[in-house]
């Protein structure tokens, strides 16, 4: 799965959600985690079980700062958007309470 700095829309929270849900089944099923890394040295699989436990993690964090912004404390979703012109104008759009069809409609566009 796919994300990036920041997430943009409902359907991108629920496929966070999914994919953590996915890691968290993965992260605490030894039998799971053995048929991913099957053959690998005990060192491998430690850095794979790290790995996936770190992007668990940060995937929580940037659906956190989204939901934390749809309840009006857009501070955490400003600091991952940054300088980024596109990313700024999305959070504006989540301040607003509007979704992305709701603002192309109000600008004439199509989604």
């Amino acid at each position: 799965m796919t994300i990036g700095r920041i997430i943009t829309n409902d359907r991108q929270a629920r496929d966070a959600v999914a994919y953590i849900t996915q890691l968290d089944s993965i992260l605490s099923s030894e039998q799971i985690l053995s048929s991913l890394v099957e053959g690998l040295p005990e060192q491998a699989v430690a850095g794979v079980r790290k790995s996936l436990a770190t992007e668990r993690r940060e995937i929580s964090n940037i659906l956190s700062a989204y939901e934390e912004a749809k309840g009006d404390n857009l501070e955490p979703l400003k600091q991952r958007a940054g300088r980024d012109p596109g990313a700024q104008l999305i959070v504006a759009r989540i301040a607003k309470g509007l979704s992305q069809k709701e603002l192309a409609r109000k600008l004439g566009l199509r989604e």
